[in-house]
C-alpha cells in the first residue's frame, strides 16, 4: 500500500481509509487518517468519522468521543 498521508489528495485518503476499515484492518487505517491529519489539520473535521470508527473498530471508543470533543477547538482554527 503506497503512502499517501503526506501527499494524497483528501478523496483519496478517505476512499483508501475506508476500504481498509471494510476489509478489517482498522489500525492501518487510523496510521493513514492520522499521518494525513499531521500533514494538513485542517482536514480534522473530514477525517474525524472514519478516524472515529477505526477507534472504534480498534474497541477504543473513549477515543472516538474524544475526537468528537475536539471538534469545535479545530472549527475555531479554520475561522
Amino acid at each position: 500500500m503506497e503512502h499517501r498521508g503526506q501527499s494524497g489528495e483528501l478523496d483519496e485518503i478517505l476512499a483508501d481509509a475506508a476500504r481498509l476499515l471494510d476489509a478489517g484492518f482498522p489500525a492501518t487505517a487510523l496510521l493513514e487518517l492520522t499521518d494525513a491529519f499531521h500533514d494538513d489539520f485542517d482536514r480534522f473535521a473530514q477525517l474525524r468519522p472514519p478516524w472515529a470508527r477505526a477507534y472504534r473498530d480498534l474497541s477504543r471508543p473513549q477515543l472516538a468521543a474524544r475526537l468528537e470533543l475536539m471538534l469545535p477547538m479545530y472549527e475555531r482554527l479554520q475561522n
